[in-house]
């Protein structure tokens, strides 16, 4: 019978406790808040929408008004709160690609909020 080498660091039995736990898990799956199983793909994309969420965020905080009646922040952030975190994600992208640039965050606030 041939000698089964051991890792100086890691015990054959820690790989075989290792592979035991993963084999039981079955299908990638995690749970929700809802207790039902949620596919990690589903996961992974809520978790990217909450990053983006915080990234467009982040950029309104640093935008500079450009007069005292520029409520473009104020607008816009009501926007990302209040929509919806996939639907919102559009919106989301284009204040995180428009933040270099105030005049473009400016229109982008006049394209979605133009009171009558």
């Amino acid at each position: 019978m041939a000698a089964i080498y051991e890792h100086p660091f890691v015990s054959t039995a820690d790989i075989v406790a290792e592979s035991s736990s993963l084999s039981s898990l079955g299908s990638p799956a995690l749970f929700s808040k809802d207790s039902e199983l949620t596919p990690v793909s589903e996961v992974i994309r809520r978790e990217r929408a909450l990053a983006l969420k915080v990234d467009s965020l982040d950029a309104l905080r640093s935008y500079i008004p450009r007069g005292k009646m520029d409520d473009t922040r104020q607008v816009l952030e009501a926007f990302v709160h209040d929509l919806p975190l996939e639907g919102g994600r559009i919106l989301m992208q284009e204040i995180v690609d428009s933040s270099a640039t105030p005049k473009k965050l400016l229109q982008l606030r006049n394209f979605w909020w133009m009171p009558y």
